[in-house]
């Protein structure tokens, strides 16, 4: 079944009019002909399952029925040292995979990275998009700009839940962690290829972060991020 994002404001009773990208790659890439059913995600957590009836002058499509996906909790931020290469792009595609809700690229001390460019960014916005279309999730993981560790330390109070992964965390691991279920907003902080400093660590908890180990092996910075994704979501009860 071929997805396609839509704007709520182009439904019109049971008619919806696809419109710019999205219209571009149903008609033009795919070929798509009239009468074939399709999805259509709102970004706002509706599933729509449609007929297409025109294609000329604009893509029109009949809503035949609509799915209305709750809001998994708690919601699980991710907030990543900016890693380099393409290991970002396959990280973003992942915790949209998984049901991230936002990722936040950060640098800090030991960040490689500092100024993504445009076209970067835009690419992991497009990877997320992609992304929620396979695995059928209605409302897209968001990316915010780069920002800075300090930045994430100041706007950190709206999360239930605040933990940041360490390397050299020897007593808090993930089984310490309880009723994530009953959270409503977890926020992770994992850092760059080259880890944290030990004074970032300190401002951390003194923000209310809870440094949290992944156990005694050295993990990439992808691999933690992708593990912690989905034991985070296993805790939370999203993956049973």
């Amino acid at each position: 079944m071929r997805r396609f994002f839509i704007d709520k404001d182009d439904i019109k009773g049971s008619t919806v009019t696809l419109r710019g990208d999205e219209a571009h790659h149903l008609k033009t890439v795919l070929r798509m002909e009239t009468s074939s059913s399709v999805e259509l995600l709102d970004g706002l957590g509706s599933i729509y399952l449609a007929e297409i009836k025109t294609l000329s002058p604009s893509v029109s499509l009949e809503i035949l029925s609509c799915e209305r996906v709750p809001t998994a909790k708690p919601v699980l931020n991710l907030a990543q040292g900016v890693l380099q290469g393409k290991k970002m792009d396959f990280l973003v595609q992942k915790a949209s995979e998984l049901g991230v809700g936002r990722i936040t690229p950060f640098y800090s001390q030991h960040t490689t990275l500092r100024d993504p460019s445009a076209n970067r960014m835009n690419r992991w916005q497009k990877i997320a998009l992609e992304a929620s279309k396979q695995c059928r999730r209605p409302c897209p993981l968001e990316v915010n700009p780069l920002t800075s560790l300090d930045e994430i330390l100041s706007s950190s109070s709206e999360h239930t839940l605040k933990v940041i992964l360490w390397e050299e965390e020897k007593d808090t691991t993930l089984k310490t962690l309880k009723d994530l279920g009953n959270m409503d907003s977890l926020l992770v902080v994992i850092g760059p290829e080259g880890g944290f400093a030990k004074e970032e660590i300190e401002r951390c908890t003194a923000a209310g972060f809870i440094s949290v180990s992944l156990g005694s092996r050295t993990l990439r910075a992808e691999t933690a991020a992708l593990s912690a994704m989905a034991i985070f979501q296993f805790l939370a009860g999203n993956l049973e």
